[in-house]
């Protein structure tokens, strides 16, 4: 049989000890080689052990953050029944047996105002009228009782997305809440006159998905400063920016002292179309 290893050096036969250097060189060489590879598997190991603890952190937030809407929902739901079937039952029939003008007056815009109440805490099925139509409603509904102009631009594709039967009805409900709560916040903190909520989808230069913009002229804030977490009477826009996580978008909030204030919603588009 031929044998193709290359001859050892004499020098090396000559001189055992520099066989010997060169034997234990590639062996301190391959012992440094193999710690450093593991020492790399390792680091890989750890790090996918991470960022698998940190998408099931991530998870579990989001499943907290929607248990808690979901809590509030149903808490407003019963608040809701509970006005229009025990407090304006009363007042119906406080209203019928009453014979002075004045007293019934009172009665009547006490049912009115609870009525309206009763309607915030439970919007319109949104399963039955598609949600372009509940936000169209919910536009006019605030402008008749805030006395404010409020305009509404939705467009054709915008509204396309809107009522896509993909999107689940508990998340059209959270696209709601925070147009309701973005309006909400024009009417008590703004001392606006107009205000403006325009639906679009997304040009050709920003990410594919929809946007909404809620813009007023009010008298704006320091949006950094109401948003800090240790503030209080931040928990609207906290918790519109939660329900805007949940529907796996994002919420910012823009606003400067006498220059109104703009709260942009991004979802994007596979929200809608389904993963």
């Amino acid at each position: 049989m031929q044998n193709n290893l290359p001859p050892i050096p004499a020098d090396y036969l000559e001189h055992p000890e520099e066989m010997w250097r060169m034997l234990h060189s590639f062996i301190s060489f391959f012992t440094l080689l193999g710690i450093v590879c593991f020492l790399v598997l390792v680091s890989v190991i750890i790090t996918l052990i991470l960022l698998l603890k940190s998408k099931a952190r991530e998870k579990e937030t989001g499943k907290y953050i929607y248990h808690v809407i979901q809590a509030q929902e149903e808490e407003r739901a019963r608040i809701s029944s509970e006005l229009h079937d025990t407090i304006a039952q009363d007042l119906r029939s406080a209203l019928s047996s009453t014979k002075d003008d004045v007293t019934a007056g009172i009665i009547r815009s006490c049912i009115s105002s609870i009525r309206s109440l009763c309607y915030n805490l439970a919007p319109p099925d949104i399963d039955v009228q598609n949600l372009s139509s509940a936000i169209q409603d919910l536009c006019i509904g605030f402008r008749d009782e805030s006395n404010l102009d409020v305009s509404l631009a939705v467009r054709n594709d915008a509204s396309e997305i809107l009522n896509s039967p993909s999107l689940p009805n508990v998340q059209k409900l959270n696209l709601y809440r925070i147009v309701q709560e973005s309006l909400f916040n024009v009417q008590k903190h703004a001392h606006a006159e107009e205000v403006s909520v325009i639906i679009r989808r997304g040009k050709k230069q920003e990410s594919p998905g929809l946007y909404i913009r809620i813009v007023d002229d009010g008298i704006g804030f320091d949006a950094e400063h109401v948003a800090a977490p240790s503030k209080a009477g931040n928990f609207g826009i906290r918790g519109m920016k939660q329900r805007a996580t949940l529907l796996g978008g994002t919420l910012s909030v823009q606003s400067e002292q006498d220059l109104g204030t703009t709260v942009t919603l991004f979802i994007p588009i596979a929200t809608f179309i389904g993963k």
